[in-house]
């Protein structure tokens, strides 16, 4: 594997050479340890391939790099993804007190408003596909917060809250206005304006 470095060759020995008019590709990168870590770094957009001038007389078939400098941007996925990890550490922090997650609260509110959904409902509602609703009911199941109703006429069994889960998710209701109020002071008016529309947009 060719990993990329500063072109070596003495300026003087190229303008002792002739250019032909070939054109090599640049080396393809297959590992992440190739790629350069810096943010701003010259990448060969191509390959010159030069017959050098040797000092004895001879020529040598040199590929010279021709760099262009490249400035990384931003990924706004990465912004995004690490604004919401903040975010949902400090909703999960103060939640931490009724043993809830944030994933865990809003799938008891959404039951809660309701009354009583399928799995498949309660998919559509998260924007989460139904294997994975699924597993979520499970560990609240496991906890005794919700419970499946039995249909046993072929239609769609439903999941409710059970006393415990509406004395959880009542509990866990101030905690979760007490992230609400953290965010709000740590953001100005103008921010959390700017993170309503942006859901919106996307």
């Amino acid at each position: 594997m060719m990993v990329f470095s500063p072109m070596r060759t003495p300026p003087s020995q190229v303008q002792q050479g002739t250019l032909t008019r070939r054109l090599a590709p640049p080396p393809r990168l297959s590992k992440e340890s190739d790629f350069p870590t810096s943010s701003a770094r010259a990448f060969p957009s191509y390959f010159l391939v030069a017959d050098l001038q040797k000092p004895n007389g001879g020529l040598v078939d040199k590929q010279i790099g021709v760099y262009t400098r490249v400035m990384d941007s931003q990924c706004y996925c990465d912004l995004l993804r690490t604004a919401a990890r903040k975010t949902t550490a400090i909703y999960d922090r103060h939640l931490a007190e009724v043993g809830l997650t944030l994933a865990q609260y809003k799938l008891l509110k959404k039951i809660n408003c309701v009354g009583k959904l399928s799995i498949s409902e309660l998919a559509v509602a998260c924007d989460l596909d139904r294997s994975t609703m699924g597993r979520n009911v499970q560990v609240l199941e496991r906890h005794a917060l919700v419970e499946e109703t039995s249909c046993g006429d072929g239609r769609r069994c439903m999941v409710k809250l059970t006393e415990l889960g509406r004395q959880r998710f009542a509990a866990a209701l101030p905690l979760w206005q007490a992230a609400q109020s953290e965010i709000e002071a740590t953001l100005n008016p103008d921010q959390i304006t700017a993170i309503t529309a942006l859901s919106s947009a996307l």
